[in-house]
């Protein structure tokens, strides 16, 4: 099997707990999480990377942390809470730098690992 259709396999995953606890996954959070996975650990960064906008950085963040998410009335929600069906990331207070500091957790290890090829889980060093 190749990384990218194990890659997929992990997506979906994510893609059906996510409507299991209806709510989608949306693009940006499948990105964030993994450029999480690839070392990318402030969210100044990850806004960088994205190129998207720190509210919307901050949303996929809640939601991929498993904690309720915002929906914004801007991106045609309505308003609302959007419920996390899991916990891929968890944070820290940055020891270098102004804000959080993002890993995988086991589970977003676990779930990851198999297609990306992270010899080990992140630590917070």
């Amino acid at each position: 099997m190749t990384d990218a259709i194990r890659l997929a396999e992990a997506i979906g995953a994510c893609r059906r707990a996510a409507i299991a606890g209806g709510n989608g996954i949306r693009v940006l959070e499948v990105e964030v999480l993994l450029l999480i996975a690839g070392g990318t650990d402030a969210i100044a960064d990850l806004n960088a990377a994205t190129g998207g906008s720190r509210a919307n950085t901050a949303r996929s963040l809640r939601f991929l942390s498993g904690r309720d998410a915002p929906i914004g009335i801007a991106s045609g929600g309505g308003g609302g809470i959007r419920v996390s069906p899991f916990r891929l990331i968890e944070y820290r207070k940055h020891p270098h730098r102004r804000g959080h500091q993002y890993r995988l957790t086991t589970e977003g290890f676990a779930l990851l690992s198999p297609c990306l090829q992270i010899p080990t889980q992140p630590n917070w060093t």
